[in-house]
């Protein structure tokens, strides 16, 4: 029996709980062969939790919990193990093992965690897709917590690009949460995990949440924050990977921005600013940026912009416009501005958007 999934997998046990039994006994091992006096005096000293190390060695659970992981195709290393994530074992509250469905990252794969909001703006949503998909042509495995928005966006990204991704939950590796990102759930399989400390069959508590951010952040060499209000589990990861010595950049926004205040916080404690992608990537590869000569291109084409073609380019932003908007503000007909947004969409300088909206293209 491997003691170490064992001890893991006993409900309502957590890693703090699993280092004081490792500090007292030694090993899994010996908790499982604890005299009851030995366990009786723990929980004379307070360890109430101490009555769940008894359901644990009750028959019925011994002969089913290894049962239980096969079923579910979910493995388990331990930290001791060659294989186990290195950066995260370096930790001071390294879980004892890690549960997981897929194929935990090399040990000399390089590491990107990529945390933000879930609701958010289309900004967020196009700078997580390109800053992820970079990341993943540079070689970096992705990790994020499979939530809505910037999570799963960033995770989508890298599989995409044909990198690899990490998705750490708050709940059991068998468990999909959100439902929404089942589709992201399955992909993870093949192109990298789902991982999580926690036993099978454990739901989604919201205090699972700010204790998986540790394992986000210590399997990291860098975290990029992208969008996040001040009071966040995002920054909860920027925090705890600054702790953990790791790399922090931030994603500037607007002030009195609510989702930009977690960023700008961030920044002005010290944090990178990402002012661009290519520097942002050249400065984690020392390599000299790649798209310098892209941006010279895509500033010869704004000068030769004439006529209404410049006027359309002037009145759109980094934010969605409407063609209807559009047409108000430069009085360009609606059927002759068609024709226009498609010419700059060819010169690669304008995006399409859902909702027939259309934005500058950063």
């Amino acid at each position: 029996m491997n003691y170490d999934a064992w001890l893991c997998s006993i409900p309502g046990l957590y890693w703090n709980m699993h280092a004081k039994l490792m500090e007292i006994f030694g090993s899994a091992k010996a908790v499982f062969e604890a005299s009851e006096e030995e366990l009786a005096g723990l929980e004379k000293e307070g360890a109430r939790w101490i009555g769940k190390i008894r359901e644990g060695r009750s028959e019925r659970f011994v002969s089913s919990f290894e049962k239980e992981l096969a079923r579910k195709n979910v493995r388990f290393i331990s930290a001791s193990e060659e294989g186990f994530p290195p950066l995260l074992r370096q930790i001071k509250d390294c879980p004892l093992g890690l549960f997981y469905k897929g194929s935990l990252p090399s040990a000399n794969e390089k590491l990107a965690a990529v945390v933000g909001a879930r609701a958010c703006t289309p900004y967020g949503n196009r700078m997580a897709s390109r800053i992820a998909s970079r990341l993943a042509g540079e070689g970096y495995g992705i990790i994020s917590g499979m939530a809505l928005g910037i999570d799963g966006i960033a995770q989508r990204a890298a599989l995409e690009a044909g990198g690899r991704s990490y998705g750490v939950l708050g709940c059991g590796a068998d468990v999909c949460y959100p439902s929404e990102n089942i589709e992201l759930y399955t992909r993870l399989f093949s192109g990298g995990a789902v991982i999580s400390e926690f036993p099978c069959g454990t739901g989604p508590m919201p205090f699972h949440f700010p204790l998986r951010n540790r394992i986000i952040s210590g399997m990291a060499g860098v975290v990029v924050v992208i969008e996040a209000r001040r009071k966040s589990g995002s920054l909860i990861t920027a925090d705890l990977a600054l702790e953990q010595g790791r790399d922090v950049y931030a994603l500037p926004g607007r002030v009195g921005d609510p989702l930009s205040e977690g960023c700008n916080v961030l920044i002005s404690q010290g944090s990178s600013i990402i002012s661009s992608v290519e520097e942002m990537i050249s400065e984690l590869t020392g390599k000299e940026p790649a798209a310098e000569r892209t941006e010279e291109r895509k500033a010869e084409a704004v000068r030769s912009l004439e006529g209404e073609l410049k006027t359309v380019w002037d009145r759109i932003g980094t934010e969605p416009s409407g063609i209807e908007e559009l047409s108000f503000h430069t009085g360009i007909p609606v059927f002759r501005l068609g024709r226009i947004l498609t010419q700059l969409q060819m010169l690669d300088l304008i995006s399409y958007t859902p909702g027939n909206r259309y934005m500058k293209k950063l």
